[in-house]
């Protein structure tokens, strides 16, 4: 990149400059109109981010349940116990049921405190819910993001102007506020503004040492390492990154710089409990940072000094004997899975192998979610213009090498921006570190005057412009998945279940337990933590193997309540939970098949609840209760059409069955929609497409049969609800709607006997209570029992319009 000044009037600005003019332009912005725009840019982009997040169908400002999940959930709980004053304990019980486990040792929770000591003073003048603020917090800290950037920028040389330009290309890209906007969280928001304040006064002190940029590279690194598991693994990269560029060019303000994020690392893995536990001062990372210090003394030596190629392999002998030292004492860390994805992801060309059996265990539970490899669309939406100018700024500077060699800092951004790459390419999640540093890239286009550079300048701001417009029109959230449903299952627990009782999940399901139904769980989500890797093996193995193995292992962990999800069964695919257990073939005796198609044949798993997402047993030593609960065709092995004798779950059957359930949902949802806009015939029409679908699928039925019987068409109206009541015999709405028929019909001791079924499901069925009684009443001539149902009815519904006749019947016993 081009000097900030120049050093003399013959020397070249930059690449491709013959004159210092264009660079002197960018770097004659006045700095209070820096300041002024980066201030704006801030606002505009902390604004956006809160108004996206606040617009999430699943968003709710006075209810926390199920916003913040997974790793979010256990951030937010954490968060909210400093903000109560309760602080966060020393063993947290909820977590890692029975034993519980120390969240100091085990996590970095270093963010958790600012963010509730800030919430205690900012409630004491506007009243917010916490969860709220968080999304405010969250908002304005990541948007910080711009100032460490235009900071870092200014480190690599570049004038105010191309600073302050690459600044704002940062942050109208979305790598820098992709998952802030969808709604979380998490440590990366609070660490990556550190990660590149660190990085960027690194780069500062390959120029030029100076104290102040030294003791910012070391606080920086300090806090990021503090505050988030990767940034060890950031760290790590570039080390090897400043390593290679010591080697090649020989500057001792290379070593300089990494001595002074050494010195933050030092002092973090001495401060920090949970880098103590993980034996950071013993990692990959810290030996390097020993070995090239012992490396650069040795090659002061008059031998070396006249042999510089030497020094790599005296550099890889240190750093092998000061690993197999490490290894002979015992210390090591705990991150072997993060190690073998990315082995694994190299092996197979960053495609996952349709046999799991070619993964190990720790790469295919992390080759997941986040950690998966990018498709090409997800290149574009995440890196969009960044991507083409911080390669065309790549190959701008590789022309000019033999011109003018790269000073150490530019080699540095050059080989942490095709480091990163290369890693996002393999990994989406890195997305914003591969974005930062070709961004960074981006600014070998701006010096010169040259009609290319020129035009390059005008593409950045170009770019610039285009993507801030199209802002507003990026679809990067989704709706949650489930939300209902997960609320209904965490009120029901809440309502239901011993404040004690313990509970086994998935990881995802989990951290929305313990954080918002207060239980104990056995699985979160926090796979840097060895035990819970192990605990997550063992679930999964056992939960596809027979009914005795997963019971002994819910009596290992002293499990209460066990929480089926669906997709444990009927999602099949590379980055699905059977994929990870090595389960593709799934037997018809494995506890999961039977908790989905079989759970009466369960000998140890009582079924207490049930929607077409979850279902939920309790744990039990003698025979389980036999409880009918409400139907739903994705539990109804028929519809599979399996033969008796298939020893294995038919995948290809269950496919078609979840499809057509899926097509009948979607309908259904179509149905509602024309029923609340009033277009009947649209409506039925919808209904029918729904039942095509899916047979037996109920809501539709129900809905179809209540149309026609408005119609008056009886029969037809009947027969539907019979198919719905040969499948779900104990139905309230569908026994309701049979009665109300049948009284249509005049047959009103028929109906009485529907209504009668309700109130044994349901005795304060209102309108079962209602129409019984006056059919009792008029019909039947049971006075005495139509006086009872009638009163029951009453002190239920006290506002109903004929409560004076009601009264009445009643009265006239």
């Amino acid at each position: 990149m081009t000097k900030r000044s120049n050093q003399s009037a013959g020397k070249s600005q930059g690449v491709g400059t013959t004159s210092a003019a264009p660079a002197v332009r960018l770097s004659a912005c006045p700095l209070w109109l820096a300041a002024l725009v980066l201030a704006l840019a801030f606002c505009a982009l902390s604004a956006f981010k809160i108004w996206r997040v606040t617009r999430l169908d699943y968003y709710n400002p006075a209810d926390p349940r199920c916003f913040y999940w997974t790793e979010a959930a256990f951030h937010y709980r954490h968060a909210l116990m400093v903000a109560e004053g309760a602080g966060i304990p020393r063993r947290d019980t909820l977590l890692q049921h029975p034993t519980g486990i120390e969240p100091k040792r085990h996590f970095t929770i270093f963010m958790e405190y600012p963010a509730g000591w800030l919430y205690r003073f900012v409630r004491l003048f506007v009243p917010v819910s916490f969860h709220a603020f968080l999304v405010y917090l969250t908002a304005l800290w990541t948007s910080t993001g711009i100032l460490a950037f235009y900071f870092m920028a200014r480190q690599t040389g570049l004038g105010r102007g191309g600073a302050l330009l690459l600044a704002l290309l940062f942050a109208v890209s979305p790598y820098s506020f992709g998952r802030v906007v969808i709604g979380t969280y998490l440590r990366e928001h609070w660490a990556f503004p550190f990660v590149i304040l660190a990085v960027g006064a690194s780069l500062g002190l390959m120029r030029r040492w100076a104290w102040p940029n030294a003791a910012v590279a070391a606080v920086a690194m300090f806090v990021a390492l503090g505050s988030w598991h990767m940034t060890r693994s950031i760290l790590l990269v570039q080390a090897v990154v400043m390593t290679g560029v010591w080697l090649w060019t020989g500057r001792e303000q290379v070593l300089k710089a990494l001595g002074a994020l050494g010195a933050g690392a030092v002092l973090a893995g001495v401060a920090f409990p949970v880098l103590r536990e993980n034996a950071f001062l013993f990692s990959t990372v810290m030996i390097l940072l020993y070995a090239a210090p012992l490396a650069a003394a040795l090659g002061h030596t008059a031998f070396l000094r006249r042999r510089r190629l030497l020094l790599l392999p005296v550099l890889v002998v240190i750093f092998v004997c000061l690993h197999g030292l490490v290894h002979v004492l015992g210390a090591s860390e705990t991150f072997a899975h993060v190690r073998e994805l990315i082995v694994a992801k190299l092996v197979n060309l960053g495609r996952k192998p349709l046999d799991p059996r070619a993964l190990s265990y720790e790469a295919r539970t992390m080759w997941v979610a986040s950690f998966m490899s990018p498709e090409p669309g997800m290149i574009w939406l995440m890196l969009m213009s960044t991507l083409p100018l911080g390669a065309a700024g790549i190959l701008v500077r590789l022309c000019a090498w033999r011109r003018r060699p790269p000073e150490p800092a530019e080699l540095t951004v050059l080989g942490l921006a095709a480091a990163f790459l290369l890693l996002f390419l393999l990994i989406v999640r890195l997305a914003p570190l591969a974005g930062v540093f070709l961004t960074l890239c981006a600014g070998f286009l701006l010096p010169g005057e040259s009609r290319v550079a020129r035009a390059a300048l005008a593409l950045v701001c170009v770019a610039v412009a285009a993507q801030a417009v199209a802002l507003p029109r990026l679809k990067i959230a989704k709706e949650q998945k489930m939300l209902g449903q997960r609320l209904m299952l965490v009120d029901w627990i809440r309502a239901n279940t011993p404040p004690d009782a313990s509970f086994l999940t998935t990881v995802g399901m989990g951290s929305t337990l313990s954080t918002y139904a207060g239980r104990p769980i056995i699985l979160h989500s926090k796979y840097e933590n060895l035990d819970v890797r192990k605990r997550v093996q063992g679930f999964l193995t056992a939960l596809y193997q027979d009914e005795a193995a997963f019971y002994a292992y819910c009596r290992q962990y002293d499990v209460d309540y066990f929480v089926y999800e669906t997709s444990l069964l009927t999602d099949h695919s590379l980055f699905s939970d059977r994929y990870t257990a090595d389960a593709m073939r799934v037997s018809r005796r494995a506890t999961a098949y039977r908790c989905h198609y079989a759970p009466e044949t369960l000998e140890h798993l009582e079924r207490v609840y049930q929607t077409a997402y979850f279902r939920l047993f309790r744990v039990v030593a003698g025979t389980p209760q036999r409880r009918r609960l409400a139907f739903h065709p994705i539990y109804y092995e028929p519809l599979l059409g399996q033969k008796p004798d298939e020893p294995c779950l038919n995948d290809a059957a269950l496919d078609r069955v979840y499809q057509s359930i899926v097509k009948a949902q979607d309908a259904h949802a179509m149905a509602q929609a024309y029923e609340r806009a009033g277009n009947a015939p649209a409506q039925e029409a919808a209904l029918a497409d729904s039942i095509r679908a899916c047979g037996l699928y109920t809501p539709a039925l129900v809905d179809l049969s209540r149309i026609r019987a408005e119609r008056k068409d009886y029969p037809t109206a009947l027969a539907l609800i019979e198919k719905v009541l040969q499948v779900d015999p104990d139905m309230p709405k569908a026994l309701l709607f049979r009665g109300n028929i049948l009284c249509g019909q005049g047959q009103f001791a028929a109906a009485a006997q529907s209504y009668e079924r309700i109130l044994t499901v349901d005795p304060d069925h209102a309108s079962a209570l209602k129409n019984l009684g006056l059919i009792y009443t008029h019909h039947l001539g049971q006075r005495p029992r139509a006086a009872e149902l009638l009163r029951r009815y009453l002190a239920l519904c006290p506002d109903d319009p004929q409560r004076k006749e009601l009264e009445g019947l009643v009265g006239g016993e």
